[in-house]
């Protein structure tokens, strides 16, 4: 509600709306018992509607599940009720049980060095699923898309290793899925998200992030989105995850449509913007979070693929995008395709023109695409990783990691909350200083529930 920004004559129009609903309700039901006295009615017709009212009491507890799902024909507000507060109590005594020590013991880095320090970019790419696998149209596409890119990047001496991740959200959220993969920690509710929000206000988290300003990098965030948080909100999300350098869409200098969801400039213009007026003028070893725009629904229209970044800032009026409900399923589907076709072409490009030597690119989808899959596709998402390096490169395969940017193994052994673990001990394993010994890679990222709450979590 806090984002709507509503004027206040419309909340009030809305409460008064709410309130003459409740009044037409009392009207109905004093209009519906008035008007037909119970000694007018049949000693049959009682009797159904003793037994009915009986069973509209009983039915929540028979069939409890059934009547609380809101796919079912028939539901139960007293069921719906029941499931939600006790849904509600079991996420309030998890969010109760947090101890924030555990965070701080897990990813206690302190005693670990960099000799090396690649550039590292973590990008995560808005709706790329691993549905992808899953409809064999969009396999065959996608496979002969994966396989030209693939050798696109091998000419320029580039390597890349594949995985699935679980994601803990699904066809949205994304803010939970790239939040556990940069704290190790399973986000997967926004309510869990914003009592961590609260909490790291006056304390830092031990996150990917300040691991790596803790090793000398710059970090920044970049936010496309041209709804711009107020100034106070902006600061709570930068205590939070504590960048050195925030970028918003104010600061991207861009005057040419936006699309999508946001509304946004081509992802294209923002990575190369970035790179060239913001990191450019960088010394220290960088760090770069970003998660992409233009992937979000409904995938149309797509900005095009330019060898120049700066082309695209022509001064242009936003083009329209088209209602769902406008679009069949085809052209859901074929949108969808068209959309991860322009991130992975727009993302390799990138690679390949603007990546030094020594960069490390992690490209990651935040979850599956609503719309155009269903949740028995699974949670997972591809995740890649490519380098030059390609001694760091296999080093991945010991934790399940294919060689190239094809997922041959549909099995599903990395987390997005594992991510943390495995990328910085993969990191000091290649770039450390010394023989140290290594951290433990955690696949479940950090357990945080004190041991007397007596709850289990992964």
């Amino acid at each position: 509600v806090e984002q709507l920004r509503w004027p206040l004559p419309l909340y009030l129009a809305i409460l008064a709306a709410a309130r003459a609903v409740i009044a037409g309700l009392v009207i109905l039901i004093r209009t519906l018992i008035g008007g037909a006295p119970p000694q007018r009615l049949s000693r049959g017709t009682r009797l159904a509607m003793a037994a009915l009212a009986l069973w509209a009491l009983l039915a929540p507890l028979v069939l409890a599940l059934p009547l609380a799902s809101p796919r079912s024909a028939v539901n139960s507000l007293a069921a719906k009720l029941e499931q939600n507060i006790g849904d509600s109590l079991a996420l309030w005594r998890k969010i109760d049980a947090f101890d924030s020590r555990a965070p701080e013991q897990a990813y206690d880095y302190s005693g670990q060095k960099l000799a090396r320090k690649p550039d590292i970019y973590l990008i995560f790419i808005e709706s790329y699923g691993s549905v992808l696998y899953k409809r064999p149209d969009w396999r065959q596409q996608y496979e002969a898309l994966l396989a030209e890119l693939e050798q696109d990047l091998a000419g320029e001496g580039w390597h890349a290793a594949t995985a699935l991740s679980d994601s803990p959200t699904w066809g949205g959220g994304s803010w939970l899925a790239y939040t556990s993969g940069l704290f190790g920690l399973r986000v997967d509710n926004h309510t869990q998200y914003l009592a961590l929000l609260d909490e790291y206000q006056d304390k830092s988290y031990p996150d990917l992030g300040r691991f790596l300003q803790s090793q000398g990098y710059h970090s920044a965030f970049v936010t496309a989105i041209a709804r711009e948080l107020r100034a106070s909100e902006q600061e709570r999300y930068e205590n939070f995850y504590g960048v050195d350098d925030w970028v918003k869409y104010s600061r991207l200098d861009y005057q040419g449509p936006r699309y999508g969801w946001g509304p946004a400039p081509p992802d294209q213009y923002v990575l190369g913007y970035v790179e060239d007026e913001v990191l450019g003028p960088v010394e220290q070893p960088t760090f770069l979070f970003y998660i992409t725009q233009n992937s979000h629904y409904p995938w149309t229209p797509q900005p095009e693929v330019v060898q120049d970044w700066r082309t695209l800032n022509q001064p242009a009026a936003d083009p329209s995008a088209p209602l769902p409900e406008q679009l069949s399923q085809t052209t859901k589907r074929r949108n969808y395709l068209d959309a991860v076709e322009y991130q992975l072409r727009f993302l390799t490009d990138f690679i390949l023109d603007a990546g030094s030597d020594d960069a490390i690119y992690v490209l990651i989808g935040d979850h599956q695409p609503q719309q155009v899959s269903r949740r028995a596709d699974g949670f997972e998402t591809p995740l890649h990783v490519i380098s030059r390096d390609a001694r760091f490169v296999e080093s991945l395969q010991a934790y399940g990691f294919d060689d190239g940017l094809l997922a041959r193994d549909m099995t599903v052994d990395l987390r997005h909350e594992g991510f943390y673990s495995l990328f910085v001990r993969a990191l000091l394993a290649s770039y450390g200083q010394g023989d140290r010994v290594l951290p433990d890679y955690l696949p479940y990222g950090v357990v945080t529930e004190r041991p007397e709450a007596g709850i289990q979590s992964d």
